[in-house]
């Protein structure tokens, strides 16, 4: 998983290395415990090697299987689990565990919570990247704007432009897609007491865009930012990505316009 570029798997080696691990006797304590961290990445062709064990595992032996995406785990995988799910951080207990416990301030902290989603780990990472300049919220209200207006040249080079660069900077423009289409609809509803804004500029942007994105498309616009990070996850070609999803939430955001220019 050292680059950024290509996805972490857990593969035959793996898998032997797990059954190798606990054929060892337990030193001190009476229990052998096996945590397998990202079970969503083992591998079709590897997960016979360790199905006997997860379903007839030795006494005293505990398996503890952590995913961010239960869905993507082998159906034969999941099928002899038992699922605990834990639920993402509200933004009062993220906002303080990254202030108090790594130090971040707190007005970079609600520059990142929307597209943060109440993980640590995506906290600290959209953290990193916008103090280095990588993402800003205006470049996103550049992007959709170029949707809105069908500026096919512009969206070509920003979507050749955002292909080139991490995979995880890709998924927090994404990810800042899906909070907009949340806000948009806490606003076409009255609730702006819960709304998660990061500054004046922003709040501006979703005052205009709820006029367009509303209870009515709303739901396909963030379906639309679901799948493509979906697609991401999955190796797919950023550029071809991108590229659709402008294009269709160009037609969201705009269907006089689009249909004019069929």
């Amino acid at each position: 998983m050292e680059s950024e570029k290509k996805q972490g798997v857990i593969g035959a080696d793996e898998c032997n290395e797990i059954i190798r691990t606990l054929s060892y006797k337990s030193y001190e304590g009476k229990y052998k415990v096996m945590i397998i961290w990202m079970a969503e990445r083992l591998y079709h062709s590897a997960a016979p090697k360790i199905l006997k064990i997860l379903e007839e595992p030795p006494d005293k032996t505990l398996f503890i299987l952590i995913a961010e995406k239960q869905e993507q785990i082998i159906s034969t995988i999941l099928s002899r689990t038992q699922v605990v799910k834990i639920p993402r951080l509200h933004n009062k207990a993220l906002t303080g565990i990254l202030s108090i416990q790594f130090g971040y301030p707190e007005e970079s902290i609600a520059r990142v919570l929307p597209s943060s989603d109440g993980n640590v780990n995506m906290g600290i990472k959209a953290i990193e990247e916008s103090m280095s300049g990588e993402f800003s919220s205006g470049e996103f209200r550049e992007w959709m704007l170029m949707c809105f207006k069908g500026q096919y040249k512009d969206l070509s080079e920003f979507v050749g432009k955002t292909a080139r660069t991490s995979r995880a900077r890709q998924k927090q423009l994404l990810s800042y897609g899906l909070s907009l289409s949340r806000n948009c609809l806490l606003s076409v509803y009255g609730r702006t007491d819960i709304l998660s804004i990061i500054d004046k500029d922003e709040a501006a942007f979703i005052n205009k865009i709820s006029k367009f994105l509303n209870e009515k498309n709303a739901l396909a616009y963030a379906g639309l930012f679901e799948e493509a990070m979906n697609h991401i996850d999955r190796n797919g070609n950023a550029s071809i990505v991108f590229m659709d999803v402008s294009l269709k939430a160009g037609r969201l955001l705009n269907p006089a316009s689009s249909e004019s220019k069929r």
